[in-house]
């Protein structure tokens, strides 16, 4: 983890003096991923916040389910069940509106596994 939160620091720092936008969410992303892994869970939430917006900004709706996903993986680690369903179904409406599919089975079986209602079977997405 040391050398991938290295590497991750070292590129974010090249692609902010570079402007590339898609780049910086990319490496907070997975530094929030880092983190969340090392139970630093507030920076975590931090980076994901952070890559979220930029996401926002470009109007990538995959960079945002992506960090919406992220978001309620870290609200689930904290307990809050709620919180990690309501991002979580936000992520899924965004990737039925591109038709990621192995996303749209991955976040219904995490809704499901929390009894959502909402998260429909597999071959219905």
């Amino acid at each position: 983890l040391d050398a991938a939160e290295d590497f991750h620091t070292r590129s974010l720092a090249i692609e902010e003096a570079l402007g590339r936008k898609e780049g910086m969410a990319a490496d907070l992303g997975n530094l929030g991923l880092i983190a969340r892994r090392r139970g630093d869970l507030d920076a975590a939430e931090d980076f994901h916040t952070r890559s979220l917006a930029i996401e926002e900004a470009l109007g990538r709706k995959e960079g945002i389910a992506a960090e919406l996903g992220n978001l309620g993986a870290v609200a689930q680690t904290r307990g809050d069940v709620a919180e990690a369903c309501r991002l979580w179904s936000e992520a899924l409406a965004l990737y039925r509106q591109i038709g990621a599919r192995p996303e749209i089975e991955l976040v219904s079986g995490w809704l499901r596994e929390h009894g959502r209602p909402d998260a429909p079977p597999e071959d219905a997405a």
